[in-house]
């Protein structure tokens, strides 16, 4: 079984999990990809991140803070999973034996607020796969 909670797709990623009967219809809800000043996929409210084209004569507003996900744009929908996350007495607690850096501690204190809102949002971060220092 694929966990699906929490994630979202466009229109043509859905209809193919859909298909494989990984997600029913009643487990999703579809939003615009953008709506009027926001980015529903990254949550951008920045102008300068938007850009417009002109598609049969009419303009699309298209997000290039999110590109590198593909392009998300006002003619587009999101479709956003509804299940819950699984946590079940199996879930482990991380216990970490270690500071945070200041920004790392933001994107936690994000994640948290996320969680216990059950509110929407992305984090997006690169990770090195070693704290050492090279000799």
């Amino acid at each position: 079984m694929i966990d699906v909670s929490g994630r979202e797709w466009l229109e043509d990623e859905y209809l193919e999990l859909f298909k494989q009967g990984i997600i029913k219809e009643s487990e999703v809800v579809r939003v615009k990809g953008i709506q009027g000043k926001r980015c529903e996929r990254c949550l951008n409210q920045s102008e300068d991140w938007f850009a417009t084209f002109i598609y049969k004569e009419k303009p699309v507003k298209y997000c290039r803070q999110c590109l590198d996900f593909k392009m998300i744009d006002d003619a587009q929908y999101l479709y956003r999973s509804i299940i819950p996350a699984p946590i079940t007495e199996k879930s482990e607690i991380l216990n970490q034996d270690f500071q945070l850096s200041f920004l790392q501690q933001r994107a936690s204190d994000f994640a948290k607020g996320i969680l216990n809102s059950s509110g929407i949002g992305m984090i997006w971060a690169v990770c090195i796969a070693s704290q050492r220092k090279p000799k």
